[in-house]
């Protein structure tokens, strides 16, 4: 009886509508959601953000990101996922690195926002591969656990 009580409270425990985040490194090979923690988006951005490096050690820049915005709290004809896509620029500046006391140029990455989208699902996809995909419909060997609703 002890064991069905407690499940019944843990069933019947209110759970805190929040905002949660995931994002995507935009790069051209096979992409990996990674849930990110934190409260606002901004936060979400700064932990996707690279940090400070020098600038020799800077080169070929860093890859653009993607973060879902899942919006529990979203009232009636609200989005509850935004997509928001971002650039990633740097700045050049003098820094000083471990006990180095000597000021050494850096690249200081920046996120740029290049836009935003209201969506309802959304999982990015590589580029079509003629090897690996289906060259009659290009459908990729993971669209098996996609599903489209249309209405």
């Amino acid at each position: 009886m002890d064991s069905f009580h407690s499940l019944a409270l843990d069933i019947c425990r209110p759970v805190r509508l929040t905002r949660t985040y995931a994002a995507w490194l935009l790069t051209g090979g096979e992409q990996r959601r990674i849930t990110l923690a934190a409260l606002t988006l901004d936060q979400a951005v700064a932990e996707m953000t690279p940090s400070p490096v020098r600038a020799s050690e800077a080169k070929g820049g860093w890859a653009s990101f993607a973060i879902l915005e899942n919006n529990d709290t979203a009232g009636e004809g609200q989005a509850r996922q935004t997509l928001h896509i971002f650039a990633v620029k740097a700045r050049r500046e003098h820094r000083r690195f471990g006990l180095n006391p000597v000021a050494v140029a850096a690249a200081v990455p920046y996120a740029v926002p290049i836009g935003s989208l209201d969506v309802e699902a959304f999982e990015p996809r590589r580029p079509f591969d003629a090897f690996l995909d289906c060259p009659v419909n290009g459908r990729q060997p993971s669209d098996s656990r996609l599903i489209e609703v249309r209405s």
